[in-house]
Parts: C-alpha cells; structure tokens; sequence
C-alpha cells in the first residue's frame, strides 16, 4: 500500500489516525462495512469543513455559482449532519409570521 498524495484539507497526522482505523477494521473482517462507514463519515467532514459559513459574505457571483452547484448535486437540499439548507415560505407564511394577516 502506498500513498501519493492527500486532499490539502487533510494534515498528516488525521490521514495517519484514518489509515489506522481502516487497518483495524481491515484486521477485525469487517472491511466492507467500516470503509463505507469510514468514507461516509470522512466525506460528510469535507464538505461540512468547506461549507459557507454563517456570516460569510459571498459576492453576486459566487452566490450564483453556489447555486448553480447546489441544482446539479443529488442531496444539496441538506447539509452533511441532515439539516435543511434552505426553507420555502409562502407569502402566507411570511405574512402570518409577521403578524400581518386578519
């Protein structure tokens, strides 16, 4: 088994500690199950570490391109953790959140 390279968001010592899990569940026969397990929860990490956060200022064009990523991908109605990045109100709803209807 060799390493090349490593995504830049990984150090060195994460990347140690992940090979060594694996290597356990690859000692305990349960190779299938705890790589998927490991991958899921190694992916889920990435893309909350690289999510825009709150308070982070995007310009015009990036929130375009967020979005244009966002209609593309399979699941981007959730965040990695299963929350809902987005919510849709009827003008109903705003009205009524807002005390504003009879």
């Amino acid at each position: 088994l060799a390493i090349e390279s490593k995504p830049d968001q990984i150090s060195e010592k994460a990347l140690v500690a992940g090979l060594l899990k694996m290597g356990e569940g690859l000692l305990d026969g349960k190779v299938v199950s705890y790589l998927q397990h490991q991958l899921d929860d190694l992916f889920a990490s990435w893309a909350c570490h690289s999510a825009v956060r709150a308070g982070q200022a995007l310009s015009q064009v990036q929130m375009q391109e967020l979005l244009r990523m966002m209609d593309e991908a399979p699941q981007s109605s959730f965040c990695p953790h299963g929350r809902p990045v987005s919510i849709r109100w009827s003008y109903l709803d705003v009205e009524k959140d807002f005390g504003r209807t009879q």
